[in-house]
């Protein structure tokens, strides 16, 4: 009985030594998580800023386009052109890193 009752303990006394451990790696690992997670929320942030500063500046263009000779209206165009293809190329980096997630 001795023996089993050892083997027993033995086996309770390895068996909660690998749980800690696990314990220790999962607190890493939600640790790293967290941090990612700040970093990349921070990214989008600052992504989502450039893109609301794109809009508002097409919407200023828009506004002045009506009223612009017609060599203005082209660089107007061609501004507003550019600036929108920048913003859809971000945002679709955007999308594709959130799916990616």
């Amino acid at each position: 009985m001795k023996a089993t009752k050892d083997k027993r303990e033995k086996f309770i006394d390895q068996f909660a030594e690998k749980l800690k451990e696990w314990n220790k790696d999962l607190e890493k690992l939600e640790n790293n998580l967290d941090e990612e997670y700040e970093e990349l929320k921070s990214e989008y942030k600052g992504r989502i800023k450039e893109l609301n500063r794109y809009r508002d500046e097409m919407e200023t263009k828009i506004e002045k386009i009506e009223d612009v000779s017609s060599d203005r209206f082209e660089s107007i165009k061609n501004d507003l052109n550019k600036l929108w293809d920048d913003s859809i190329n971000i945002l679709k980096s955007l999308k594709a890193k959130i799916k990616n997630s």
